[in-house]
């Protein structure tokens, strides 16, 4: 009440003339019909005869150039004059522009000293925005007890600004215990006044039921009223709910029209929002290059969101030419603000010399910085190096603590690979029912992987009850998505009749598929089709290639088998068997030492030069 009394005192309104009182009264409409010149021609005078209100509102105008032109300078002395003799609202504006460097150098510590001069009177406003100063320790010591009681002053006198920054304290905890029954009801208290912000917060607490019961109608309602009053982000929330259909009817046409209000209004949610609208093709037409347009808005506010985005529109030319290098400078703004997808993004084009000069080492050093952000993606890939050994030192221990952080994140490819631990028991890993529990979240997800672990489960038993028509159903899903080691063991299942009818020109044709993806069992397998005639007709040079494919890649039986149909080439034949016999196939070693005594002297040289070479070639002794 103070506040009030003073303003009345210095106002000395009883002592204006009518025609002043009028005069003023016409700048407030004009100024809310937006005609500010009109309201500077208004106030102008009432200002020149000492009306503090009409110095403040004058002040206001040139200090934003509106209907005049913009004088800092002239705004400055316009604030002071009533401020000195007391005006609070005046005080306030001076402090502001101290704080903004405004007219008069930047002051800081003299801003905050106006706003403190306001507060002290019970200027609500002033000890809102005093508050605020205290929070961010800005011209004062940081205080967030100081800051929550100037907050508290503010409210206790209705104010809403107050309120919904009280709501704001408690919901972080931010200068009080954090309570979410509190922060909502200062959220309501403020909401009730028509706070466009104040009805966006509430609004977010009944969706999310933090400290209310949650209401998807109701904060549908309350986002709509901040939306009405044109607060983007609560326009952007709406467009939400109208999206999915979250307590509004599902409307996608809607949708996009709040974002588009948001977009327009500014907020880099909004643009995003659109961005995606666009890029998907939901509730509008699908148009890569508006896509592209949006989030190139948000990116230029700084969103790394977009900005990720954006460099990945460029990096696969949607809606934008084809460019690597403005792919990489845009992801590197977003990896420079930490988001780790960004990171993960610049890794790959580290490591294959898109778009920046190639460099293992960033490449390595961003995808563990992408993983320890968080990124499961990363976190997979991370681990899998370690499983491999690839460019790290092999250790399965560091790869199942990384697999664990991203199958925690519900990443399938992470769950197949740690469920495939389990299984193998690597890392000291025991438990086939996890296996089963981490393929099958996989399979749901339609990650190939997955749903091959868990048909073999089911095919053998593991960790579950054997059940082989399962097994094939998620054997034939696997394969169909090209899954090679899925194509082999449902072959296999056709072979045998084991879940379905046998077949072997349906296994003929499943190895065929896993072969021609270089899958080494696959290989072998359709090489002893070949050579039986099992599923298709006999052939033998056929035979002989997909052995010799299997051989290549270390498989022992091939090479023995090989060896067995090379008779028209003693030397090779000798060697494909010597190879074999190296690796205890016992078969092998009958039949090298009966061929062996064929071999002449220079036969022999040949053979045993050809196989230093391989072994070379292959990394053996």
């Amino acid at each position: 009440m103070r506040a009030y009394i003073q303003r009345i005192i210095v106002l000395v309104t009883g002592l204006l003339p009518i025609h002043c009182l009028a005069g003023f009264q016409e700048g407030e409409a004009a100024f809310n019909a937006r005609n500010y010149a009109v309201a500077a021609r208004e106030w102008q005078p009432l200002a020149d005869a000492g009306d503090v209100r009409a110095q403040v509102r004058l002040g206001e105008l040139y200090a934003d150039g509106l209907g005049v032109m913009k004088d800092e300078a002239r705004a400055l002395a316009l604030f002071r004059r009533p401020a000195e003799r007391g005006d609070a609202a005046a005080q306030l504006a001076l402090g502001r522009m101290y704080l903004e460097g405004r007219g008069v150098a930047r002051n800081v510590a003299q801003g905050a000293a106006w706003y403190a001069t306001a507060a002290a009177v019970d200027y609500a406003p002033a000890q809102v925005a005093l508050g605020r100063l205290y929070q961010a320790g800005l011209g004062v010591t940081r205080d967030d007890a100081q800051a929550l009681s100037w907050f508290q002053k503010a409210a206790d006198q209705g104010d809403a600004e107050g309120a919904d920054e009280l709501g704001l304290a408690y919901s972080r905890g931010q200068g009080v215990t954090k309570d979410a029954v509190a922060s909502a009801n200062w959220f309501k208290k403020a909401a009730d006044q028509n706070l466009g912000r104040a009805q966006l917060h509430y609004a977010t607490v009944l969706f999310n039921g933090l400290g209310v019961a949650r209401d998807e109608g109701a904060a549908a309602m309350w986002f709509g009223k901040a939306a009405q009053q044109g607060v983007a982000d609560a326009e952007e929330a709406l467009g939400r709910l109208y999206a999915r259909g979250a307590g509004v009817k599902q409307d996608k046409a809607a949708a996009v029209d709040w974002f588009r209000r948001a977009a327009d209004h500014g907020s880099a949610r909004g643009q995003i929002a659109l961005a995606e609208a666009y890029g998907q093709g939901d509730g509008v037409v699908h148009d890569d290059a508006m896509s592209a347009q949006w989030y190139r808005k948000a990116a230029d506010q700084g969103s790394s969101i977009a900005q990720y985005n954006l460099g990945r529109f460029y990096l696969w030319g949607r809606g934008v030419a084809q460019n690597d290098t403005q792919a990489a400078q845009w992801l590197q703004r977003a990896a420079d603000q930490g988001l780790a997808p960004a990171k993960l993004e610049l890794s790959v084009l580290y490591a294959a010399g898109r778009g920046v000069q190639k460099d293992e080492q960033r490449s390595t050093s961003l995808l563990h910085e992408a993983a320890e952000g968080g990124a499961a993606e990363a976190q997979y890939y991370v681990g899998l190096r370690s499983a491999m050994g690839r460019t790290v030192a092999q250790n399965d221990r560091d790869a199942e603590q990384w697999f664990r952080k991203a199958a925690k994140q519900g990443y399938a490819l992470a769950e197949t690979a740690l469920g495939n631990f389990y299984l193998d028991h690597r890392a000291g890993l025991q438990g086939d029912d996890e296996a089963v529990a981490l393929f099958g979240d996989a399979a749901r997800q339609g990650e190939p992987g997955g749903q091959y672990g868990l048909g073999w489960c089911l095919a053998y038993g593991r960790g579950t009850a054997q059940n082989d028509p399962q097994a094939v159903a998620l054997y034939m899903k696997a394969a169909d998505q090209g899954y090679a080691a899925a194509q082999t063991s449902l072959a296999w299942m056709y072979t045998q009749g084991r879940g379905v009818t046998r077949d072997e020109s349906k296994a003929f044709e499943l190895y065929g598929h896993a072969a021609a993806q270089g899958f080494v069992p696959a290989e072998e397998s359709l090489a002893e089709m070949y050579e039986l005639g099992r599923g298709t007709s006999r052939d033998l040079k056929q035979a002989r290639y997909w052995y010799h494919a299997a051989a290549e890649a270390g498989i022992p039986q091939a090479m023995y088998n090989l060896g067995r149909l090379s008779s028209d080439d003693p030397v090779q034949a000798w060697v494909w068997l010597e190879l074999a016999a190296r690796s205890k196939i016992s078969q092998a070693v009958a039949e090298r030492d009966r061929l062996t005594p064929q071999l002449s002297e220079a036969q022999r040289q040949k053979a045993a030069d050809t196989i230093k070479a391989w072994l070379a070639a292959h990394g053996g002794a």
